[in-house]
This record gives C-alpha cells, sequence and structure tokens, in this order.
C-alpha cells in the first residue's frame, strides 16, 4: 500500500479537525508520530487553527509544547495561529503574553498578530482597549489592513458608539484601505415604473457595500449620507447602495438606518433585490 508522506498527514488532519473532533485529531496525530512521520511546523499550524475555531485553548497550548518538543522554530504564521486561539476566547491577557513572545523570539509582530490581539479585546467586551490597538500598530511602524478596520468599526457600532465608528470609518479611507464608492457604469443605470410609463436614470453615485459586515457598512453609509446633506451636487443624483442578495442581515441594516432618517427608497425595476436607490432630492 501506500505510505502517507506528512502532506497527507497534514491533509487528514486538517479535514479532521474541521469537523471539529479535537479527540480524533490529537489521537490521529499521535498515529502519525507512531508511523515515524516526522510533523513539520504547516502540521502545527493546521491543528493549532482547528483547535481554535473548536474555542479548545488547552489543545492549543498542547501543541505549542510539542511544537517546542519537537524544536520548530514557529513563525509569524504560527505566533499569529496561536493567538487567535486566545483572541475567540477573549483572553487577551495571554493574547499580549503571546505578542510579547513574538518579539523576544526576534518575530517582528505584523498585521495579523495585531488584528489577533484586537480580536481578543473585542470578544472580551473591552472594546475601547481594542480602539487603541491601532495606535500601538502605527508606533509600531505597522499598517493597519482591511481586516483591522473592519472589526474595529464594527465593534463600537455594536457597542453603540456611532460617532467613535464613523470617525474610524474616516480614518480607514484616509488610509486607502476602505473605499466603497465606485464608478457608475452603463450597467448601474436605474429602470423606474413611473405613472407615464418607464423612466431610466443613467447617473448617479454608486456605494458597495455587500463586502463588508454590518457595523462597516453601517458607518460607510452614514459617511456618503453625509456628504449628500453638504454637497448639492450629489444629493441631485440618486443614490445606488449594492447590498448583494445573499446578506438579508445586511440589506436590514441599511433598510433601518435609511428607516430611521426619514430617507425614502425605490425599487429598481430592471435588477433584482440587489440594491436599495435613494432618489435625487433638492
Amino acid at each position: 500500500g501506500i505510505t502517507p508522506d506528512t502532506r497527507m498527514w497534514n491533509m487528514l488532519l486538517n479535514a479532521i479537525g474541521a469537523a471539529g473532533d479535537m479527540d480524533r485529531m490529537v489521537a490521529t496525530y499521535e498515529d502519525m508520530i507512531a508511523s515515524g512521520q516526522r510533523p513539520n511546523l504547516y502540521t502545527i499550524n493546521t491543528m493549532l487553527a482547528r483547535a481554535g475555531a473548536a474555542g479548545q485553548c488547552l489543545v492549543a497550548e498542547d501543541l505549542w509544547k510539542e511544537s517546542h518538543r519537537l524544536k520548530l522554530v514557529p513563525d509569524a504564521i504560527a505566533f499569529s495561529t496561536f493567538m487567535d486561539c486566545y483572541a475567540r476566547a477573549g483572553r487577551f491577557e495571554r493574547a499580549e503574553e503571546l505578542l510579547q513572545e513574538m518579539s523576544a523570539a526576534a518575530i517582528a509582530p505584523d498585521a495579523a498578530a495585531y488584528n489577533c490581539l484586537m480580536k481578543a479585546y473585542i470578544a472580551a467586551g473591552q472594546v475601547t482597549a481594542a480602539t487603541f490597538i491601532i495606535n500601538r500598530m502605527c508606533a509600531a511602524n505597522i499598517r493597519p489592513n482591511r481586516i483591522t478596520w473592519y472589526q474595529i468599526i464594527h465593534a463600537t457600532d455594536a457597542a453603540g458608539d456611532e460617532q467613535t465608528a464613523d470617525a474610524l470609518y474616516g480614518d480607514a479611507r484616509l488610509s486607502g484601505v476602505l473605499e466603497v464608492e465606485q464608478p457608475w457604469q452603463r450597467s448601474d443605470n436605474i429602470k423606474l415604473e413611473v405613472a407615464s410609463g418607464a423612466k431610466v436614470l443613467t447617473r448617479g453615485t454608486k456605494i458597495v457595500l455587500f463586502r463588508l459586515n454590518t457595523g462597516t457598512a453601517k458607518a460607510a453609509l452614514r459617511y456618503e449620507l453625509q456628504q449628500r446633506r453638504t454637497q448639492p451636487s450629489r444629493r441631485q443624483l440618486p443614490l445606488c447602495i449594492v447590498t448583494g442578495t445573499g446578506s438579508s442581515v445586511l440589506k436590514k441594516a441599511v433598510s433601518d438606518l435609511l428607516a430611521s432618517q426619514g430617507i425614502a427608497t425605490l425599487m429598481d425595476a430592471s435588477r433584482d433585490n440587489d440594491r436599495i436607490i435613494v432618489p435625487p432630492s433638492r
């Protein structure tokens, strides 16, 4: 028969871990050791990721110790994967310890590591502390990425702090990481059914929100609505809000926000229910 190599064992461990069966994953790992096949860092990282997703921090700790026993030198991915186990559980103290261990090992913490730390504070309900992670990243010359902004904007919005969420969204826009407005294409033209027949609007502002979580999408929409209030030329054009057809939660969040501000919407007769139209106004 075929003797499984490390790659095959890794694939098997990943599949078992993806099913959430930690006991079987660990038992299979022991079978791998017994077969004489030596695990590599990818083996450990794979199991760490699955243990974290299953909320099994103790399993993750044992795997981390195992990597040291095997004299496998952890890289940035290994540290971030291990940190994510504690981030999901909201154990920010342990995540902070791992960030220090990472630096002590002469591995410069990257955006992924700081994102895990931020996630830990958010999961623990420490949203204010989570916002300061951005300052720490900038001080370390690490540029916050999309994940950084998405999770902190969503967390502050979910905590009811719209002012901070909107300020963070503004910072994300200025950094060039987050831009939801896209050029108007012919395919974006809006067909309206009016009393006199069909009317087609061939110009407008389009913002694409379906790739965002609800908190970030709401902050983006609030920003656009503010622009329309202060710029007559902008509000004289329709606003096309692309929500996609997949997330009813996102669509409801957008609709509720518009309704809370007394903003009427239109349905586009030529498209599926994938976008919300705000009509022009004076």
